[in-house]
């Protein structure tokens, strides 16, 4: 009985060490401010050199859709310019109307489509990022 009642204090005491052994290690820091500081400088300055190798290749690409855009930009403009020729020197439209002082005000035709790259980078796309400021090497 005697050896019986030992083992469960011993138990105990040992339970009870064992819990402030691990509150302690769960509240005590496994590191020093100074050590936790360089941690953390140390997973920004990583962090950071990956954000801008990644910047330098999104310049890259805003690169090549601004070129895109500014040929998607020509087609339209070019596009136009036909479609007035088309209106006005070939059919010779003379559906206006003819204001007060002689003035004739015709409805241009003009190209509309929408879903165009130019229509993406200079609309959808906000543009004038820092992406579009970094020199695309």
């Amino acid at each position: 009985y005697d050896k019986a009642k030992g083992d469960i204090w011993t138990s105990q005491h040992a339970i009870e060490l064992y819990q402030k052994q691990l509150d302690k290690l769960e509240s005590t820091p496994l590191v020093t401010k100074d050590d936790y500081n360089q941690l953390v400088s140390d997973i920004e300055k990583a962090a950071d050199k990956l954000q801008d190798e990644l910047n330098i290749k999104g310049a890259k690409l805003m690169a090549e859709l601004k070129s895109l855009a500014d040929e998607s930009n020509a087609v339209y403009h070019k596009a136009d310019e036909l479609l007035r020729i088309a209106q006005y020197d070939v059919y010779k439209d003379a559906d206006c109307l003819v204001a007060s002082n002689g003035t004739r005000i015709t409805r241009a035709v003009e190209y509309k489509r929408a879903d165009t790259v130019r229509s993406v980078y200079s609309f959808k796309y906000l543009g004038n990022t820092f992406l579009d400021d970094m020199n695309a090497q």
